[in-house]
């Protein structure tokens, strides 16, 4: 990732200068040259560091979308799911009703109770069929 073009310890420029100020000099313009190298590398790094928060930011960003529409669907499944309990309880309060009604049933109030028993019976599946867990895929990657 990094590239290793920038690390030129020896240079003509730097020659010539160890040649004028002398033998000390060179050593100063190698650490010299160390320096800015490592300047370099640092200011690589930074770039590097920033794209990576950008990326970060970015995939934060997608999650936090994510989760509110999951949100949204959770609400929406709680608002149908207490619907559905609301109905099983209308329809046990009818069947209670009748049930507990005096005399005999006439045929006509044996086939409603019969109806109500049903709807009761197929809410109460998909009631149960709901409660399943259901796996909720991952947010898509980038």
């Amino acid at each position: 990732m990094f590239g290793t073009n920038c690390l030129k310890l020896e240079s003509p420029a730097l020659d010539s200068i160890a040649v004028s100020l002398g033998s000390g000099a060179k050593a100063l313009a190698s650490g010299l040259n160390v320096l800015l190298y490592c300047r370099d590398l640092l200011n690589q790094i930074a770039a590097a560091q920033a794209a990576n928060q950008k990326e970060l930011q970015n995939v934060m960003s997608q999650i936090t979308d994510w989760a509110a529409k999951e949100q949204a669907d959770l609400t929406s499944m709680q608002g149908s799911l207490a619907g559905i309990v609301a109905q099983q309880k209308a329809l046990n309060d009818k069947i209670t009703a009748l049930q507990n009604s005096p005399g005999t049933l006439s045929a006509s109030d044996q086939a409603a109770l019969d109806g109500i028993l049903a709807a009761s019976d197929a809410l109460v599946t998909q009631t149960a069929a709901v409660i399943a867990p259901t796996p909720v895929p991952a947010p898509a990657g980038p």
